[in-house]
């Protein structure tokens, strides 16, 4: 059942084991680090990432929706990392709960990014729950001269007019997208020529 749990089953699954256990979350717990051992160290070890990146299909980064996440071959080391949603050290009985494992870009999934934050506390939406309305954008044109952008800035403004405000905050995507305001104008330039 771990294994296989929906999103919204692992939800439920957490807020079980926290009434049952209050401590499971402590890395000092014992549960916890026998639990660790369980799903994280022997079972999580077993685990073919390639076949389960290859048979899910995605192609970019659920969390930016920004970066290619191919995966060229299980030797190649040309693959996308494998995040855990909610993370290994506090909810190790899910370590091997197939929507616990996010495909990612190593921007999303390194150092520093989402690490050890926990998702329910920052109230994050995991990206098998995420609908296709849940972010909208829009733009701003910020310079008249938008052909040649002054000090190699783009005369685009790029801004969230919908959103997750957890996701946001954790993955930085404000200041992420910003980096595509060139990319943007050239679709802008695009549409109007043709």
């Amino acid at each position: 059942r771990l294994v296989t749990a929906s999103p919204k089953r692992l939800e439920v699954i957490r807020r079980f084991m926290l009434i049952r256990f209050p401590d499971i979350h402590l890395s000092s717990n014992n549960l916890n680090r026998l639990l660790y051992k369980i799903f994280v160290s022997d079972g999580y070890a077993v685990v073919d990432n390639h076949a389960f990146i290859s048979n899910l299909k995605i192609d970019t980064c659920p969390y930016c929706n920004r970066n290619y996440i191919y995966s060229l071959s299980k030797s190649a080391k040309i693959k996308p990392e494998l995040d855990h949603y909610y993370p290994k050290s506090l909810y190790p009985y899910l370590g091997v709960s197939f929507y616990n494992l996010i495909p990612s870009c190593q921007t999303c999934n390194g150092l520093g990014v989402k690490g050890e934050t926990d998702p329910f506390v920052e109230n994050m939406v995991s990206p098998y729950l995420l609908n296709n309305d849940d972010y909208e954008f829009t733009f701003d044109l910020t310079k008249l001269d938008y052909l040649s952008p002054l000090d190699g800035k783009s005369s685009v403004d790029v801004k969230f007019s919908k959103q997750i405000p957890g996701n946001v905050k954790v993955f930085k995507l404000d200041d992420l997208y910003q980096l595509h305001g060139d990319h943007v104008l050239e679709l802008i330039i695009k549409s109007k020529v043709n």
